[in-house]
């Protein structure tokens, strides 16, 4: 009897002191353990040489960070490392992985065929017509003789309000003059 209290007590002071250490993920995309090929397409923790490198892991105790790596030669070095620096792994691991997504996308522009400016080369008896239609050079052509009708109005609308003549040559023609009536 006297065994299985202590048993008891020791199962329960055991239960409160079992070690907080777990796993942390470091992304979805490496998992818990990274392996050599990982470590080396995302350029994470530089500070391990890769030609010894097998696998790592890194293990959260409280608010401390730990990365466990284990080389060929069958050794363990274990480094704390801090969160700023585990944000910029991730940050680089999506940054890595958009890469090597759009990498494997076609590039529409280097597949599109280049166009060729020089009409000369084309035919010598290249014609308009091909891109704009007759109504349209119709249209344009009125719309360009109007503006440039408005345009001369509002030129000689500015001369005769400075005084000056309407005609070049310094005559200046008045055929009749209405004069506003004032109201008395």
């Amino acid at each position: 009897m006297k065994q299985f209290i202590i048993f008891i007590f020791g199962l329960i002071f055991s239960a409160n002191c079992y070690a907080q250490d777990t796993l942390f993920v470091l992304h979805p995309l490496v998992g818990d353990t990274i392996d050599k090929m990982e470590k080396m397409n995302y350029f994470l923790f530089p500070s391990i040489k890769n030609d010894d490198f097998k696998y790592c892991y890194i293990i959260q105790s409280n608010d401390h960070f730990f990365v466990n790596s284990y080389t060929l030669g069958d050794s363990i070095s274990i480094r704390q490392i801090d969160t700023t620096e585990i944000r910029q792994y991730i940050v680089n691991i999506d940054k890595f992985h958009a890469f090597y997504l759009n990498r494997a996308k076609n590039d529409s522009l280097k597949q599109a065929e280049k166009l060729d400016l020089n009409f000369n080369s084309i035919n010598s008896t290249y014609n308009n017509n091909q891109l704009v239609g007759e109504q349209s050079k119709e249209r344009i052509s009125k719309e360009v003789k109007r503006d440039n009708r408005i345009q001369a109005d509002a030129v000689r609308a500015s001369r005769i309000k400075q005084g000056s003549d309407i005609f070049d040559g310094g005559a200046h023609f008045e055929f009749f003059s209405i004069g506003k009536k004032k109201k008395k």
